[in-house]
């Protein structure tokens, strides 16, 4: 060591020791302020995953308002169906009685027919 005063070496010593000081707090400061930014983006990246979170419950709701929607749609599509089915059975049986009188009138009309024409074609008696 030189000779300096023994005092001027504790001086340089305490220089150095707030020089360094100083940019250990430097680096102290930077470290909090990165720790406090990555705080930050870590509650910004909770609050959008809460965000997605909330929009992927609402869209699943109302998937499931659409499809009970269209359940209900169907099922009164097939109800609509079965009631026409049984009214066009009810049409054709009815269509089939009448075609049932209509063919005994119209043998009845028949048998009319020959039995005029054969009491036409008799001689009198």
């Amino acid at each position: 060591m030189s000779k300096r005063h023994p005092g001027a070496s504790q001086v340089a010593d305490r220089i150095k020791d707030s020089t360094a000081s100083g940019g250990e707090r430097r680096v102290f400061r930077r470290e909090r302020e990165l720790i406090e930014a990555l705080r930050r983006a870590q509650r910004e990246e909770a609050r959008a995953l809460e965000h997605q979170r909330e929009l992927l419950e609402k869209l699943r709701a109302a998937n499931a308002r659409e499809a009970a929607a269209e359940r209900e749609q169907i099922e009164s599509l097939r109800k609509a169906q079965q009631e026409e089915a049984k009214d066009l059975s009810r049409q054709r049986e009815e269509l089939q009685t009448e075609k049932t009188k209509l063919q005994k009138k119209w043998e009845e009309i028949q048998q009319e027919k020959e039995e005029l024409l054969f009491s036409t074609e008799q001689p009198d008696s």
